[in-house]
């Protein structure tokens, strides 16, 4: 399918839509630019899918995307929430923090029985999101061209890069929110488009060294890992992905050194002290906290999103270092601490049942790009790795985004042959 015919297809699909739905497809496909404005704006647009979703199903009578396994597992976990909420000291705001964070994963429900109705734009969402990515980029450079100053040693922002958001959140949008992007890269490198490979390899140097930039090292390596498993997942051949690995890991470490001390150090020295000495790690003392927690309420936690509000005020052991913040920065300690083994076990569930869902699905294609979507949630769900809160706004946002568009793909019907299916990025 060439750039032409995509056009012509969203088009087509777009004009046999009656006005109110074909809005709000339009609507969808501006996301990656909403999500560039700032969290509000975002949250406004994931939202409102969701619940159009919602609306059209009611209207419509249309239920059958309750029967899947992991549409049923997000409900489980879900309904695990609401139980462990009611049972917390606090109910009413743990019930709160329930219900508010179920619109991300209707979001991805949306995006495969909804969404993923029209091919094309499913298509077409993934050139928008990289022209996203790329945006970013220039943001970020335009900051450090500006700002050097203050992005070389630690300055307000700790020394990493704030634009356009006005905090540390760019280098999850191009991890997170751009993990399927970085997969559709993948594929085409894996392609044998010349022209293809050599533009989607610049993009992806680029796309890691400015992750990098912002001084996320796990978002650093969760990009990094995204492209590798992709590429090995499609039987990469070995001295293309070495060499792609090696210009990548020397583009970074070029950019490290020769750019910023603070990435220097951020990167070197200090990753390797917090990976050798563990007990002196600020995130270890959080999941030890957490850990604590748990143990004091080990069925059911002590509710949704109640780590920040308790942490002070629950008497925990005396030979842990106890360090309180708004959550414990790893899903799967805040699951057990906040949800106990009910919600811990509803959540591995789901988890896997999404990561499941789409491999199969994959596994079943005859396209490459399909047979990789189980990357995406594989990445941002992988367990040995610090992350946000597993009930907040902003990096959820992006998440739910990237795991949505994937099944949006996934539930979609790629034309055999086509540019995106077979991995062709010119």
């Amino acid at each position: 399918m060439s750039k032409n015919h995509l056009v012509t297809s969203v088009v087509s699909e777009l004009s046999q839509t009656k006005v109110p739905e074909r809005l709000l497809v339009i609507f969808w496909l501006l996301g990656p630019f909403v999500f560039l404005i700032e969290r509000s704006p975002a949250d406004i647009w994931l939202s409102i899918l969701s619940l159009s979703f919602l609306i059209l199903s009611v209207i419509r009578k249309d239920w059958h995307w309750t029967k899947p396994f992991w549409v049923r597992s997000i409900g489980a976990f879900f309904s695990a929430l609401l139980l462990t909420s009611i049972l917390s000291s606090e109910p009413a705001t743990a019930i709160e923090e329930s219900l508010l964070w179920v619109r991300f994963p209707l979001f991805a429900i949306a995006s495969a029985f909804w969404l993923s109705r029209y091919r094309a734009c499913a298509q077409l969402l993934i050139y928008i999101t990289t022209a996203g990515l790329c945006m970013l980029m220039a943001i970020l450079f335009a900051e450090i061209i500006f700002h050097y100053d203050v992005w070389s040693v630690a300055g307000p922002s700790g020394g990493r890069l704030t634009w356009p958001y006005g905090d540390t959140i760019p280098g999850n949008y191009l991890a997170k929110f751009g993990a399927l992007a970085t997969v559709w890269l993948a594929v085409t490198l894996s392609s044998s488009n010349k022209v293809g490979i050599l533009l989607s390899l610049a993009l992806a140097v680029l796309l890691i060294i400015f992750v990098a930039a912002t001084g996320e090292r796990i978002n650093t390596i969760i990009t990094i890992s995204i492209l590798a498993l992709s590429l090995v997942w499609l039987n990469f051949k070995r001295v293309r992905f070495l060499l792609s690995a090696g210009v990548v890991g020397l583009g970074v470490i070029v950019f490290a050194i020769t750019r910023s001390d603070y990435l220097f150090y951020k990167f070197s020295s200090n990753l390797v002290n917090g990976a050798f000495n563990l007990s002196s790690s600020g995130y270890h003392h959080l999941w030890q906290t957490g850990l604590a927690i748990f143990e004091t309420s080990p069925l059911t936690g002590i509710g949704v999103g109640m780590f920040r509000h308790l942490c002070h005020v629950i008497a925990l052991p005396t030979d842990i270092i106890v360090r309180c913040d708004n959550h414990p920065h790893q899903y799967y300690v805040q699951a057990l601490a906040e949800t106990g083994l009910i919600g811990f076990g509803a959540f591995v569930i789901m988890v896997v049942s999404i990561i499941y869902a789409l491999w199969y699905r994959g596994r079943r294609s005859t396209e490459q790009l399909k047979k990789v979507l189980f990357v995406v949630p594989l990445a941002l769900f992988f367990p040995l790795q610090s992350t946000a809160d597993l009930f907040g706004q902003w990096v959820n946002l992006m998440m739910w985004f990237a795991i949505g568009h994937a099944f949006a793909l996934s539930y979609s019907d790629l034309s055999e042959g086509s540019e995106l299916a077979d991995g062709n990025l010119t």
